[in-house]
């Protein structure tokens, strides 16, 4: 396999990978321009706000030019109205309060479906990081997923969630062939 990062990989040319997830997407970036190269990442919200997108972006070692080669797929994460962080909240009010600046300031309310709730978009916040770094809006692709709320034919669930209790995780395989 590839070089192992925090919070993601780089998978050569036949490698594979298996991520086990709760409610945070995977995020796969791909490039024609360097196909034997892709990177895999964890993308919560720490991480996201930690540079994890960027820093993927840069180890496709793609130049300025070719950015617009960039193919981004989010898949599997917990959706925008369920990913809640309350201003009152006592423990983390806070905490969110400045989260939810910071992200306003620097990318845009859009990266919440309710900004009142402080009900966070990551596949929005994601999206915008990429954007920033060059790669075109329509080349950032979301599967729709709720791993919160999606339900099967008979009512349920259809994902494991950290945030309805689940200790269990999803399954998410990747291989760059």
């Amino acid at each position: 396999m590839g070089d192992v990062d925090t919070d993601g990989t780089t998978l050569r040319e036949g490698d594979s990978i298996a991520m086990a997830t709760g409610d945070c997407p995977t995020v796969v970036f791909w490039t024609p321009e360097r196909s034997n190269r892709t990177v895999v990442v964890h993308a919560g919200r720490k991480s996201v706000l930690s540079g994890v997108i960027y820093n993927a972006v840069r180890k496709l070692g793609c130049s300025k030019k070719t950015m617009h080669l960039i193919n981004v797929y989010i898949v599997l994460g917990i959706g925008p109205k369920h990913f809640d962080h309350p201003m009152n909240h006592p423990e983390y009010g806070e905490a969110n309060v400045r989260m939810i600046d910071k992200i306003c300031r620097t990318y845009s309310d859009r990266c919440f479906s309710d900004l009142k709730k402080g009900c966070l978009d990551l596949s929005e916040l994601i999206a915008s990081q990429c954007t920033r770094a060059g790669i075109p809006r329509d080349n950032v692709v979301h599967d729709g997923r709720d791993t919160f709320s999606d339900r099967l034919p008979d009512g349920s669930y259809a994902w494991y969630s950290n945030r309805r209790g689940d200790r269990s995780r999803n399954l998410v395989f990747v291989q760059n062939r």
